[in-house]
C-alpha cells in the first residue's frame, strides 16, 4: 500500500500568492511614480550632433520640448520644428534613456554667397534659400543690390539667379 498524496500541502515557509501579487503590484506602482517624478526624465537639454553654424542652444530652442517629460516627447514633431529653419537641410532625432535622452543629428544648408541688400548681409545656398549669416566668409562671392529682390531670412529668391551669379565669379 501506498501513502495517500497530500495535495496542496505547505511546507514551512509558504507565502500566500496574493501577498506576492501584492508586492509585484507595490513594486510596479513605486517604479511609474519614479518615472513620472523624477527629475532625470524631464528633457533639459539635448545631444546635437552635426553642427557647423548654428550652437546646440538655438537647435535646443527650435524643438520645443524644454521641460517635457520624456514619454511625451515626439521624435517626429521635433524633426519637422527644427526642419523649419532655414539653415537646417536635414535633421534626425532618437529617443532614448537618460542621460542622453534625445540625440538629434542635422545637415546644414551650405552657403553659395553674400546677399548684401540695405545694408544688410544675408547668406543664399544654391537652392535660393535666404538664411542668416552666421560668420563673415571671403570664400564667398559677395553680390550687392540696390532695389529690393529678397524677403526676409527663410524665404527664397530664384535658383536660377544664385546659379549665375556663382557661374560669372
Amino acid at each position: 500500500e501506498r501513502a495517500p498524496v497530500q495535495h496542496g500541502a505547505r511546507g514551512r515557509f509558504a507565502m500566500p500568492w496574493r501577498v506576492v501579487s501584492g508586492m509585484i503590484v507595490v513594486s510596479l506602482v513605486a517604479v511609474l511614480a519614479l518615472f513620472f517624478t523624477s527629475d532625470a526624465f524631464y528633457v533639459r537639454s539635448v545631444a546635437v550632433g552635426g553642427l557647423r553654424y548654428m550652437t546646440s542652444n538655438e537647435i535646443f530652442t527650435l524643438t520645443n520640448v524644454t521641460g517635457m517629460h520624456i514619454f511625451w516627447v515626439d521624435a517626429d514633431q521635433m524633426r519637422q520644428d527644427i526642419l523649419r529653419s532655414p539653415t537646417i537641410a536635414n535633421a534626425q532625432v532618437r529617443i532614448g534613456w537618460p542621460p542622453n535622452m534625445v540625440q538629434i543629428i542635422v545637415t546644414e544648408r551650405e552657403p553659395a554667397l553674400v546677399w548684401e541688400q540695405s545694408g544688410t548681409a544675408t547668406w543664399i545656398d544654391l537652392q535660393g534659400r535666404v538664411m542668416r549669416q552666421r560668420e563673415d566668409r571671403n570664400d564667398l562671392l559677395r553680390v550687392s543690390v540696390d532695389n529690393l529682390i529678397t524677403g526676409p531670412v527663410g524665404s527664397t529668391i530664384d535658383a536660377q539667379i544664385v546659379t549665375g551669379a556663382v557661374q560669372l565669379q
